[in-house]
């Protein structure tokens, strides 16, 4: 059996967190260890966050809380959380998502059905919530952190064809579970570029290891929650600081990706990806 943990990873807002942990109970949480990341502010508030990131914890069931020792901004904290633990696969959890009903119920199923060895990433089901707003589902964005539950959420047809995983070119930052033997293989996330799960989708091709898509109910992902509270001055954003940590332009990698997914899974769905691996 694999050893499974979920990993939350936070930045300058308990609120949110609290928020989070009251949709996780709701939603359903395995028993499974639950570890929550901090990134700690670069600002003279740092303490003050962290107390109150303490209090959170406390109050929602003392658990786990680990504050990093300087800002690393998302890509340096879920390097941090990897560091930290030992389980054969994290569940990543931003702190701008919520969950539907199961949401990770199915997504700690997902991990233990289909993560064998030869698959680094398993992308997590997800809306943007800008999307749930258009199609009417969602009153506005913020609903999401004031008293909103997401009990009436409809599927997405985009992770849920086939019906079975398929592979995929990369993992998004609405959070997605990966192997320990990925983040082994890879080194970790390198400084230069905050696309974290690009990166890890990257590197999982071109070592030899899937990533897949996982139907079920989604996540739903505020998307850019910590943007406006980063320091300035960041280039982890740029092309430039991708091009630095792998030497070529996201297209180029685009290119480059296709070709090893289909030379390795020519059937993309999963019956056919285990007929390639036998």
């Amino acid at each position: 059996m694999r050893q499974v943990a979920i990993a939350i990873t936070v930045y300058r807002n308990p609120p949110r967190l609290a928020a989070l942990l009251d949709n996780m109970k709701w939603s359903g949480i395995p028993d499974i260890p639950i570890y929550v990341f901090e990134d700690p502010s670069p600002f003279e508030d740092r303490e003050e966050i962290t107390e109150a990131y303490k209090a959170v914890c406390r109050e929602k069931g003392n658990l786990f809380l680990d504050t990093a020792p300087k800002w690393g901004c998302m890509h340096g904290i879920i390097d941090y959380a990897f560091r930290m633990t030992y389980e054969d696969w994290l569940i990543y959890i931003p702190d701008d998502v919520i969950f539907p009903r199961g949401g990770l119920w199915n997504e700690l199923s997902g991990v233990l059905t289909y993560g064998r060895d030869w698959v680094g990433g398993i992308q997590a089901p997800y809306w943007n919530a800008s999307d749930l707003v258009d199609m009417g589902v969602m009153p506005h964005r913020g609903a999401m952190y004031s008293g909103w539950v997401p009990d009436s959420i409809p599927r997405n047809p985009h992770w849920d064809f086939p019906g079975v995983p398929r592979r995929y070119i990369n993992l998004n930052g609405a959070g997605f579970s990966m192997s320990r033997i990925l983040y082994n293989k890879m080194g970790g996330w390198p400084r230069s570029t905050w696309r974290l799960d690009e990166y890890a989708g990257y590197m999982a091709w071109k070592l030899g290891l899937a990533c897949i898509t996982l139907p079920g109910p989604p996540r739903i992902h505020y998307f850019g929650g910590a943007t406006g509270g980063m320091p300035d001055g960041c280039n982890f954003h740029s092309v430039e600081g991708w091009v630095e940590a792998v030497g070529q332009t996201p297209e180029d990698c685009g290119r480059e990706l296709t070709k090893i997914m289909e030379q390795m899974y020519p059937i993309d769905n999963w019956d056919g990806m285990l007929r390639a691996r036998a």
